[in-house]
């Protein structure tokens, strides 16, 4: 697997920066959902395991949100500060991995992985895949296009 720069998350502020996920978290698919997609290829970054998130350091909900907005056909946007995602993973014995994986459609796209004992995790377990729903807020796409 090629080299991936990975976001460095002790020099941001964990409780300022935000990730932002297309979907709704709160959704009783969610789970299974989440797992699907954390295994799912990626034809840019073979070998890679994690999901699909947005972040930019500084960036604003609004401003990642807008950022998506030609992608993210969703009726629903599920985010969180990267400090709750980490205490939530942090509650279950997993870390919060964050790969720089930028694609054509999407500069500020970024590949959410979970570690243990620094060992990025395969695929993602039950009780991550419950840590990371619970670390999530969901709120309606206001840049939804219309069909």
């Amino acid at each position: 697997m090629q080299q991936i720069p990975l976001v460095d998350l002790s020099r941001i502020s964990a409780l300022t920066e935000i990730i932002l996920r297309a979907g709704d978290a709160s959704d009783q698919s969610a789970h299974r959902s989440m797992q699907d997609a954390y295994v799912r290829p990626d034809p840019d970054y073979p070998g890679l395991v994690g999901l699909s998130t947005l972040f930019r350091p500084g960036a604003s909900l609004d401003q990642l949100a807008r950022a998506g907005a030609h992608v993210f056909r969703h009726r629903k946007l599920s985010y969180s500060v990267i400090a709750r995602v980490q205490q939530e993973f942090g509650a279950v014995g997993y870390e919060l991995v964050l790969y720089v994986t930028p694609n054509a459609q999407l500069a500020d796209h970024h590949t959410l992985a979970v570690a243990r004992a620094g060992s990025i995790q395969p695929a993602l377990p039950d009780d991550a895949a419950e840590a990371l729903i619970r670390a999530l807020t969901v709120v309606d796409n206001p840049y939804r296009p219309h069909p």
